[in-house]
């Protein structure tokens, strides 16, 4: 993917020492591609390249970590909103599609892991309440009880 180049990028000089002229044959050409390689390089490194062009190069990706490092990089570009917005998008449904997974596996320990990652969750008390469920339903097991009462209903209200 070609960037767009930063305005104080395009007075630089691809090579410093020798003019290009005084370079001759294919050594020259192999060395001047070596030095416009290693420029781009550096230019890229140093911050020359826009916000804009890192956007583009953001949305292609489109996951959480490259939001993170996009809005690290340019917390004030013109792209933060959009950024930030598209960032909670990606977490919220990362945070359900792990709820989902936790809620189909309805394991003590497939809620322990989702309340260990989203424990600020929208999702976090239903989660807490079904493993306390299953804690209670494992109890009542281990004691060889039923979870029905004499008339069929579950006991202890779950």
């Amino acid at each position: 993917m070609m960037s767009e180049e930063h305005p104080s990028c395009r007075n630089r000089k691809p090579y410093v020492g020798q003019p290009v002229g005084s370079l001759v044959g294919e050594n020259a050409l192999s060395l001047l591609g070596s030095v416009c390689l290693g420029v781009m390089l550096v230019l890229t490194l140093s911050g020359c390249n826009t916000a804009a062009s890192d956007y583009r190069h953001v949305l292609s990706i489109d996951s959480v970590r490259v939001y993170e490092d996009f809005l690290e990089h340019h917390p004030n570009s013109e792209f933060k909103v959009a950024a930030q917005s598209r960032l909670q998008e990606l977490r919220d449904k990362q945070e359900h599609m792990a709820w989902k997974k936790a809620s189909e596996s309805n394991s003590p320990y497939s809620y322990r892991v989702f309340l260990r990652k989203y424990k600020n969750s929208r999702f976090a008390e239903k989660a807490r309440h079904a493993l306390e469920r299953l804690k209670y339903d494992e109890a009542l097991a281990a004691r060889g009880e039923s979870l029905l009462d004499s008339r069929g209903i579950v006991r202890g209200g779950f």
